[in-house]
């Protein structure tokens, strides 16, 4: 598989972030697979972890203190997370999920709120370990951006 250098980033980006921001534990995401009774939050669709067609999907993706944390994260099809959600807002990508279906938009979207009032919000980050993170996220990538130029030139020209 190959990845452009903006995917290569954003796994930089986010590996990074993990380090602080930890992923949902075990009980926490059987807690979250309960609550969404093993139905996508967008569609619907029923889900079973053992097809591993299950994901726990970020509602606001642009997060970045925060972003792990339960009251940021709903059960998702991989059809809705991996192939059509992408970085949309949450309430935009179900709207057009749930269509003409108003009731149905209604019935997920309450249901969306009342997890994230369950789960409360992230704790308080320090602030200087925030701004480590990001001024780490930069300095990697733009190491990444002079390699890849650097590379680049070797490859026009093998006697630079």
């Amino acid at each position: 598989m190959s990845h452009s250098i903006s995917q290569a980033k954003n796994h930089i980006r986010k590996t990074l972030w993990k380090l602080v921001d930890k992923e949902p534990s075990r009980q926490e995401k059987a807690a979250l697979w309960r609550y969404f009774n093993s139905e996508c939050a967008y569609c619907g669709r029923k889900l079973s972890k053992a097809d591993r067609n299950g994901h726990l999907d970020h509602l606001d993706a642009g997060l970045s203190v925060g972003r792990n944390h339960l009251s940021n994260r709903v059960l998702a099809c991989n059809i809705c997370n991996g192939d059509e959600k992408r970085e949309m807002d949450w309430e935009k990508f179900l709207g057009l999920k749930c269509g003409e279906d108003e009731a149905a938009y209604v019935i997920r979207h309450s249901t969306i709120i009342e997890w994230r009032k369950r789960c409360g919000p992230p704790p308080a980050m320090d602030p200087a370990i925030i701004a480590q993170v990001q001024s780490s996220v930069e300095i990697c990538n733009k190491v990444l951006d002079e390699e890849c130029k650097r590379i680049k030139m070797l490859l026009s020209d093998p006697r630079a």
